[in-house]
């Protein structure tokens, strides 16, 4: 059975692809022909080029295939508002739901984000029963995931397709071409000294995430969500972290949450004035609140390993190294 997987070049997605070609799936990949591919370097899958937000592109990638893993997604920090999200996150994806019907797909994994579910503390973690919190309710990217996970859902009832849900955390590995996630694993790397924010997130192996991914295509339940989630750490603990996996020591200055907040309202400020920037109220405020899931669901579902965070930081290092990011 052919697998297409959407937005083929990004961190999860060049990671699902190379677990499905281990299992000896036929893989199909969508990306834009602009796209920087470096992350798919090393292995034999169909391409497919098109726009995911084109009708005609989509309808043309599922063709002939039996699972569709969704992952294409408007990551950018920067859009001023929640309409810049609406064409891919939501629209798009109501397109993949509905020329995957059309076209018999048998199931369609869709990839949304960990804060569509509300987070915990440490000792008691959020799960897939927790609505979102805020700040995450008035954040744009994770209202328009919010959304296209509701859109999704609503094909589970009759299961045509079936629909399963997958939430991951933050993801750190191999394979961040871009980089997005690994930016944060740069900036302990490179920088002697580090701005540490009071805050904290989960975070996974993106192999790990890839493994259980792959897995929801025969282990998920229908009209599930499953949490891909790590270990819970502080941005102290985190950056502590890279500080002993690369012996290279750094002075942690640990910025108060007050510091966030002016940061905040002076991206914001800019933002009105239409200068867009990762720096506004709600960015901001995401870095001092403990961010914190469990796995357990996916771990018992789905078979998700849990790799160490430290091997998900030397992997991202290593795969850095060999394409030059650092030296």
């Amino acid at each position: 059975m052919k697998v297409l997987v959407t937005g083929a070049n990004g961190l999860l997605a060049s990671n699902i692809i190379f677990e499905l070609t281990k299992r000896k799936f036929a893989v199909r990949g969508m990306v834009r022909r602009t796209s920087n591919l470096l992350s798919l370097r090393g292995i034999e899958f169909e391409k497919v080029y098109g726009d995911i937000t084109s009708y005609r592109d989509v309808e043309r990638a599922v063709k002939g295939c039996g699972i569709v893993v969704h992952a294409a997604a408007d990551t950018s920090q920067h859009h001023g508002s929640f309409e810049d999200y609406l064409p891919v996150n939501v629209h798009a994806t109501e397109t993949v739901m509905k020329v995957a019907k059309e076209n018999d797909v048998k199931r369609v994994v869709y990839v949304s984000s960990a804060n569509a579910f509300g987070h915990g503390s440490i000792e008691d973690p959020g799960t897939e029963n927790l609505p979102p919190r805020f700040p995450f309710t008035v954040s744009n990217y994770a209202v328009s995931k919010q959304a296209g996970q509701y859109a999704v859902l609503k094909y589970a009832e009759n299961a045509k397709p079936e629909i399963v849900v997958v939430n991951p955390t933050f993801m750190i590995g191999r394979r961040d071409a871009k980089p997005s996630s690994g930016k944060l694993v740069l900036l302990g790397y490179k920088r002697k000294v580090i701005p540490v924010p009071p805050g904290g997130k989960n975070f996974v192996h993106a192999g790990d995430v890839a493994v259980a991914a792959c897995n929801a295509i025969d282990k998920g339940r229908n009209g599930e969500c499953y949490l891909l989630a790590g270990e819970n750490m502080s941005y102290f603990e985190f950056f502590k972290l890279i500080e002993q996996v690369t012996g290279n020591k750094k002075l942690f200055v640990k910025v108060p949450s007050p510091v966030f907040v002016l940061a905040g309202n002076i991206g914001s400020f800019f933002a009105v004035m239409g200068f867009n920037n990762p720096f506004n109220r709600v960015n901001t405020r995401i870095m001092f609140i403990k961010n914190y899931y469990s796995p357990q669901k996916a771990v018992k579902e789905l078979d998700m390993p849990q790799t160490p965070v430290s091997k998900a930081v030397e992997d991202c290092l290593d795969w850095f190294k060999q394409y030059g990011y650092i030296s």
